[in-house]
């Protein structure tokens, strides 16, 4: 096992620190995307369904 010395594993520690702020960003921006696409999905569907309708209702009358 390396001997370190104090510095150096402050600085190993703030690096890890580092990019674990970086991975925590990055999942909470992935998670925000995917809560946004499947809006965007949902909205998306809504309009088909609504579109369908309205043919359905001009074939009807």
């Amino acid at each position: 096992m390396k001997n370190y010395d104090t510095y150096s594993v402050f600085r190993m520690n703030t690096k890890m620190r580092d990019q674990l702020k970086t991975l925590a960003f990055d999942q909470s921006k992935s998670s925000s995307a995917l809560i946004r696409e499947g809006v965007e999905g949902v909205i998306k569907n809504a309009e088909i369904q609504k579109q369908e309708e309205r043919m359905l209702n001009s074939f009807l009358t």
